[in-house]
């Protein structure tokens, strides 16, 4: 955003929830994964989630489970050489699959040419992201979530001053040293993010208020929410008595005559 004092960036606050077990962890909750009837209700309940993996930062939508594959008969094709997925993850990623029997995840994608393309995920290094549906009802938790996700004003700033200082970070990744960093990629294409500093102007509107018989009522009122719906209640019935007067005077005497002419 173009001002008087510079150009602004616009940063918006997003949440994103992954959770602590793994996939395999929530597979394993079932006892025999071998029963047709188990697997489908897995298929249903974790079909289109979406999950994030520990050696990546993507995320990816749930297609579906193959009871039928494991990484020791799933092969791929990596450095020109054929192997089974045990084998990539210790070669591409340094991690070592303990449960060589677990089913594999399914996502569907299409290749660089349209091409139907199925990529097997190994659910012990898989997360699952998003709320289980009894976690979601449960008011208790949601009202404390909230306090991570419905930030007030000043808390804004300092998350978003927290991000600007990661743009503005000299150190390099230890894993990947030869990348560069933060600070460095921002000189290079000429971008010098500075901290949110400035005061801006805003106005403070009030609460609205009602002045009645026995007082004032406040929005934020229980009162005033009571009110307002027995204030549409009554205005939807209104209107309604007013929809029957019209078919009375009008729609059935136009209908009984159209009768009375055929």
């Amino acid at each position: 955003m173009e001002t008087e004092k510079g150009n602004y960036l616009n940063v918006t606050l997003k949440n994103k929830i992954i959770q602590n077990d793994t996939v395999l962890g929530y597979i394993n909750q079932y006892k025999n994964l071998n029963d047709p009837e188990t697997q489908e209700d897995i298929r249903e309940n974790l079909k289109p989630r979406s999950f994030k993996v520990s050696y990546a930062k993507r995320n990816y939508k749930i297609d579906d489970i193959c009871f039928d594959k494991n990484p020791k008969n799933t092969t791929i094709n990596y450095e020109g050489k054929t192997i089974n997925l045990i084998e990539y993850y210790e070669q591409a990623h340094k991690l070592t699959i303990n449960k060589p029997n677990q089913p594999l995840i399914l996502v569907r994608r299409k290749d660089s040419q349209g091409e139907p393309l199925n990529l097997y995920f190994v659910p012990e290094f898989c997360f699952l992201a998003g709320l289980e549906d009894q976690e979601a009802k449960d008011g208790f938790f949601m009202k404390e979530l909230a306090k991570f996700t419905k930030l007030e004003p000043t808390d804004r700033v300092d998350k978003t001053n927290e991000f600007i200082n990661l743009l503005n970070d000299p150190d390099k990744n230890e894993e990947h040293p030869q990348l560069l960093s933060s600070k460095e990629k921002c000189e290079l294409y000429g971008i010098e993010v500075m901290p949110v500093k400035d005061i801006f102007k805003a106005y403070y509107m009030k609460d609205t208020e009602l002045e009645g018989a026995k007082g004032t009522v406040h929005s934020n009122d229980r009162t005033f929410r009571v009110l307002k719906k027995k204030i549409w209640q009554i205005g939807f019935a209104f209107m309604r008595k007013i929809i029957i007067m019209m078919q009375k005077i009008f729609i059935i005497p136009y209908l009984k005559l159209q009768k009375h002419l055929d």
